[in-house]
């Protein structure tokens, strides 16, 4: 790995602003073919983030598992780097390798201020991931409660069914939580 990695792995913002100032590559791959900005990500680092995509790394970075950046910063939770994200130009319905979008993986993580702000930019909320699985379905089967709700609010799809037949209530009875 590059210091530039290094620095990322470690946390270390003021480190990564040296490097980036130096001329190192924001879009730098890890031996594992991980992008600096998803290792950032996976860290929870949205300072770092904010530094690389400042210094061009792009919005539209897939890690190494297929999914895009915005997908990682919304199943983690760091809605500062989701609002980065999206002020950037991410698409936020762009699907990660199974399918499912960054409201999805927000909604069964039970992220409800990323949910939120992905659903403010126009994210699909009866998008259909996999299974032909909804946020609404996946944060249902989760026991999400408050991701269900701002759904709903939001007028979803609540009887769509996925590709077994079961609607996000049915889905629900079947994990035990109604």
């Amino acid at each position: 790995d590059t210091p530039l990695l290094y620095a990322i792995r470690s946390g270390r913002s003021d480190a990564v602003r040296l490097l980036l100032e130096a001329g190192a590559n924001p879009a730098a791959l890890a031996d594992d073919g991980e992008p600096a900005l998803c290792l950032a990500l996976r860290s929870e680092g949205s300072r770092i983030a904010e530094e690389l995509l400042q210094r061009g790394a792009s919005v539209e970075t897939r890690c190494a598992d297929g999914s895009p950046v915005l997908s990682r910063a919304a199943a983690s939770g760091d809605a500062v780097a989701v609002r980065e994200l999206i002020a950037r130009g991410a698409r936020v319905d762009a699907a990660n390798s199974l399918g499912n979008t960054p409201l999805m993986l927000a909604a069964a993580q039970g992220h409800v201020a990323v949910a939120e702000q992905l659903l403010a930019a126009g994210a699909d909320p009866d998008a259909r991931g996999q299974r032909r699985q909804t946020a609404l379905m996946l944060a249902a089967a989760a026991e999400q409660r408050a991701a269900l709700e701002l759904l709903v609010r939001h007028e979803v799809r609540i009887a769509a069914k996925n590709d077994a037949g079961f609607t996000a209530a049915e889905l629900a009875r079947q994990a035990g939580h109604v």
